[in-house]
């Protein structure tokens, strides 16, 4: 995507990448922010609202909702953050949003892992 490099300039290029891995029930994410200057890339991820954050004493994250565990994992500096959820139009509802953060040029990554685990 060069969308940024038209609206801000410094010749700003997003790519991403998306693994499924069928056999270990992951998703995973990759992406690179390449370009001059001094910018900071940041990736949100918005959850919806019935999802509960657990965070561990190591840094994972767990993210749960009706019986569903998944393993949030990434190497990026991240803070979560209040935000809003919309169903439809003109309803907004408050949730959870992970916001990945990191310098240019930025390497974002973040893998689900979906299954049970021991929190």
């Amino acid at each position: 995507f060069d969308g940024y490099s038209k609206l801000i300039g410094d010749q700003i290029i997003h790519n991403r990448k998306v693994i499924l891995d069928k056999l270990k029930h992951t998703f995973s994410f990759h992406d690179v922010v390449s370009g001059k200057g001094n910018h900071l890339a940041e990736s949100y991820i918005n959850l919806h609202p019935e999802v509960n954050i657990i965070q561990d004493v190591l840094g994972s994250i767990y993210l749960e909702r009706n019986n569903i565990s998944v393993n949030f994992s990434t190497e990026n500096k991240y803070k979560i953050i209040d935000g809003f959820f919309s169903s439809r139009f003109g309803v907004l509802q408050e949730n959870k949003v992970i916001v990945l953060v990191s310098q240019l040029p930025a390497e974002i990554s973040y893998t689900f892992e979906i299954g049970i685990f021991n929190k």
